[in-house]
């Protein structure tokens, strides 16, 4: 691994109690501890903590570094949910696409004013070829919010960001933080190879 994160391990499709996916969370937490590549849980679709819960306590027997474990879209949970996370050393991660802009900013500003924004980061949220297309044949408000609007939603949710953010407090939520960590790869410096030198002995 040379850059970028292990995942998107989506929680909803794992299965605590599978050995199989056990070995395969455990192993992304033994190289996590390692090298602190960070890992992406993608919580879309879950309706509770088990499954969080589950993570949380697999990592911390492996000593693996929290605040490069980020859940992504926690789309059913509280913003004091979402603070109880950060505050644990987890980080929080949204794709803006699939929110409502105001609830969203909602959220954000919570964790902000919570202490937390540097655990937050902020994704597009673009994630087919559909979503770039100019239209969606088979449903017209898919085309409308992803299809060749979805840059301009993302352009409209930044001018709803600066109206709550100072421009710090952007720069982390949209870039600072993810750079952060996803900068964890240290290139090996190459060591001096060794000079020879011939003696004569006359």
């Amino acid at each position: 691994i040379r850059c970028g994160p292990l995942g998107e391990f989506d929680l909803s499709a794992i299965d605590p109690n599978e050995k199989l996916d056990q070995m395969t969370i455990s192993a992304a937490f033994t190289v996590n501890q390692a090298r602190a590549v960070p890992i992406y849980f993608q919580c879309r679709n879950l309706k509770d903590t088990k499954r969080i819960e589950w993570v949380i306590n697999l990592g911390k027997d492996i000593k693996s570094n929290p605040k490069t474990i980020v859940f992504w879209n926690l789309h059913l949970f509280s913003a004091e949910d979402l603070l109880q996370l950060t505050r644990a050393g987890y980080s929080v991660g949204f794709d803006t696409l699939e929110y409502e802009k105001l609830a969203l900013i909602d959220v954000l500003s919570q964790l902000v004013n919570g202490g937390q924004v540097d655990s937050v980061l902020l994704s597009l949220g673009i994630r087919f070829k559909t979503h770039l297309t100019k239209y969606h044949k088979l449903n017209f408000h898919y085309a409308l919010r992803y299809g060749g609007e979805g840059l301009l939603q993302f352009s409209e949710f930044s001018e709803e960001l600066s109206k709550t953010f100072d421009p710090s407090t952007i720069a982390k939520l949209l870039s600072d933080n993810a750079k952060r960590l996803l900068l964890w790869y240290e290139v090996p410096v190459e060591k001096e190879k060794p000079k020879f030198f011939w003696t004569c002995e006359g």
